[in-house]
């Protein structure tokens, strides 16, 4: 049974935006070591393209400032647009 879940967690692509980059080694690593997929990516303009062509199960972003309204609608709509599963906001310097 772990077999089969290890093998359906694998498929699973979570893609991190926006992760400062001594946050992208250890967010890359342990995603690796889950056995997930993880595609990372600097920024949201970056982020663009990936959204629109290829389907998400995992939104990963970060914020060192509060969330705000507009950052809010901006995130909902990445995740809209990505059809991601699961949305995980990281807010400080460690996941």
């Amino acid at each position: 049974m772990e077999e089969a879940s290890s093998t359906a967690k694998a498929n699973w692509k979570v893609v991190g935006i926006g992760v400062p980059q001594v946050l992208l080694d250890p967010l890359e690593r342990g995603l690796r070591e889950s056995g997930f997929v993880p595609v990372l990516l600097p920024d949201y303009q970056t982020a663009e393209s990936v959204l629109d062509t290829n389907p998400v199960d995992a939104l990963v972003t970060y914020f060192e400032a509060p969330l705000d309204a507009n950052r809010v609608a901006g995130v909902a709509e990445f995740v809209r647009r990505s059809g991601a599963l699961w949305l995980v906001l990281v807010n400080g310097s460690s996941l």
